[in-house]
């Protein structure tokens, strides 16, 4: 039990993603646009307690909990495409720290594998997903 509250287990971990878009655009025959990267490092911690417990509620298998995340993430922009004469086609990147918070559960329909629902701020409204336990 962490910090003395029965009930609560605390856990840590890492965070990786990636996330790219590409506008278009046309005018005439020329094509262009830009081209957007992310990449997202962090640690995320959880606090794992049975909030329907407190409701004298029981559903089995289900695992409650909040999470913090806090990292970086390096973001950047290019052009692409048949830009006009003249145009400023540089890449520019972007980074900085990131947080947030989020509410979840998440059910084991196997001993070791689990289907994830995550709300939140910070990384994603919604998170959708699935764990795995070695």
């Amino acid at each position: 039990d962490a910090f003395e509250v029965p009930g609560l287990s605390i856990g840590v971990g890492g965070v990786f993603a990636y996330t790219s878009a590409k506008t278009l655009y046309t005018w005439g025959e020329d094509v262009y646009g830009w081209k957007y990267g992310s990449i997202i490092l962090a640690a995320k911690g959880w606090a794992h307690y049975d909030v329907l417990g407190l409701f004298d509620m029981q559903v089995d298998n289900l695992d409650t909990y909040a999470a913090l995340t806090l990292g970086y993430n390096i973001g950047t922009t290019k052009k692409w495409g048949d830009w006009y004469e003249g145009a400023d086609t540089s890449t520019s990147s972007v980074g900085g720290l990131i947080y947030g918070f989020s509410i979840g559960a998440r059910y084991w329909f196997m001993d070791n594998l689990a289907a994830n629902l995550e709300l939140g701020y910070g990384l994603a409204t919604i998170n959708l997903g699935v764990s795995y336990r070695f």
